[in-house]
């Protein structure tokens, strides 16, 4: 029969062009790959990469007892657990060089074990929210990012634990209510709004978080720092050609028609100064627990960009000058 015949002298098909459309994006694979470690990295870099995150922390450890043992003076090294989002854990592939962090252990006074994680908010490292996995929560129950670091405290035997939140709080959706829209003739600032959200959610947010800290270990020296001033102009974290993440800034003050660069600029100090005031005061409410003020570090008007990646997160240069100014405060401050 005809449509016998043609049905056995039809070749079967290969799925190749469904077969495409299964791979993951392009922009998927390369984030997932940003993700982890970096695969643009030479060997000298995924080297140094490894060196300034958890698996150098026993070696580092190590340099003292090699000093000593060579004959050189071993100065004192401190164990340092830090907690926080992108400024502590910011992936060399978008910076060309250290983050915060790894430019922070260079000189090997200072031994960071990191628990942090780029995009963490405050009201997760403090209380725990994301706890069931992504999607609809059918996936087992993950232990709170607070349960990491009070454990890490306690099993790396921490000299100090160096906090950094806030960033992902005050961008975004967050930033655009804090402002009034330029139409209405109101300030510019909500400032029932922000002293709210700093001087009273975030303040307490802080308070809880050193309460259990000493709770586990009474005494332990804590560090705050605060955030420099940032420039809103709309550049986000890139990689490949593909955005990762970002604009944080510029979008929340066209939403409120402030599209003035100078008085974006002027928009941010006065943000970043409240949330400074309100790290400053909950640090001098409490022993032992030291405020770091970075502002003013970095450039916000000319050849910012040397001192900027994006709006948020400085270039490696830019965060090697925020570290020395940090570690300056925790030699001076811790025993």
């Amino acid at each position: 029969m005809p449509a016998k015949k043609t049905a056995a002298k039809r070749p079967a098909r290969k799925a190749t062009t469904k077969r495409t459309t299964a791979k993951p994006s392009v922009k998927k694979a390369a984030a997932r790959t940003a993700s982890t470690k970096p695969a643009t990295l030479n060997a000298a870099q995924q080297a140094e990469y490894e060196a300034c995150s958890n698996a150098g922390f026993k070696d580092r450890k190590k340099a003292p007892v090699m000093m000593a043992a060579e004959g050189r003076t071993a100065l004192r090294q401190f164990v340092v657990v830090a907690e926080g989002d992108s400024w502590f854990d910011y992936k060399p592939a978008f910076l060309g060089g250290k983050d915060l962090l790894g430019h922070l252990q260079s000189s090997g006074r200072i031994n960071v074990y990191r628990v942090s994680k780029a995009g963490d908010t405050m009201e997760n490292m403090v209380y725990g929210t994301d706890t069931s996995g992504k999607g609809t929560g059918m996936k087992p129950a993950l232990p709170p990012q607070l349960e990491k670091t009070l454990k890490a405290i306690l099993d790396k035997n921490a000299d100090a634990f160096f906090f950094s939140g806030g960033g992902n709080d005050l961008a975004g959706v967050e930033l655009a209510s804090y402002l009034n829209h330029k139409t209405w003739g109101q300030p510019v600032i909500r400032k029932e709004t922000l002293d709210f959200i700093f001087g009273i959610y975030f303040a307490k947010a802080l308070k809880d978080l050193i309460s259990a800290v000493r709770k586990v270990k009474p005494g332990l020296p804590i560090f705050l720092h605060g955030y420099d001033y940032a420039v809103p102009d709309g550049r986000d974290v890139s990689f490949l050609g593909f955005n990762f993440s970002g604009p944080w800034l510029k979008p929340a003050l066209v939403q409120k028609r402030r599209t003035d660069p100078a008085e974006g600029i002027e928009i941010m100090v006065k943000v970043l100064d409240a949330f400074n005031a309100a790290l400053k005061k909950v640090a001098a409410d409490h022993s032992k627990v030291y405020y770091i003020d970075l502002r003013k570090t970095l450039r916000n008007g000319a050849n910012y960009k040397d001192d900027w990646a994006n709006e948020l997160h400085p270039t490696s240069n830019g965060f090697q000058r925020l570290a020395k100014k940090i570690e300056a405060v925790m030699l001076e401050k811790l025993p």
